[in-house]
């Protein structure tokens, strides 16, 4: 992993460079990252990810506390 990130991480930077730097001379710094069907997928994919630990963290709560009662 260390070696793909040393590899991929320079190529992925320039590219990040680039698409800001079309996104500046267009005004659409947010609409260049936010406004696409994939960034957007990208985005609710990482908040699912990020988020269903500990959505499910309270409902196994709730369902705990459900059977003892």
């Amino acid at each position: 992993p260390i070696v793909l990130g040393l590899i991929l991480g320079p190529i992925a930077e320039s590219g990040f460079v680039q698409a800001w730097t079309i996104g500046r001379a267009t005004d659409n710094q947010m609409g260049m990252f936010f406004g696409r069907p994939i960034s957007i997928a990208i985005i609710v994919f990482t908040l699912f990810t990020l988020l269903s630990p500990f959505v499910l963290a309270r409902l196994k709560k709730i369902k705990d506390q459900a059977h003892a009662d």
